[in-house]
């Protein structure tokens, strides 16, 4: 579903949703610079996304590659 015209989305959170469609499609883990190219987001936005999502429990990441 599209945003009416005129609509307040929460940009934040539709961010972390892409991020997430974005992991959840790609099947192999993906290092920070793969999802900045997917996203066209900046690196620290990207961090702080990744880092809350870790917190709550949506993603895990690998010590050995950080990915």
């Amino acid at each position: 579903m599209k945003a009416k015209r005129g609509t307040a989305i929460i940009q934040s959170l539709d961010r972390g949703l892409k991020l997430l469609e974005v992991i959840g499609r790609s099947g192999t883990p993906l290092a920070l610079n793969d999802l900045r190219s997917a996203l066209d987001i900046d690196r620290s936005s990207i961090f702080r996304l990744l880092l809350t999502l870790e917190n709550r429990g949506y993603l895990e990441r690998d010590d050995a590659t950080r990915r």
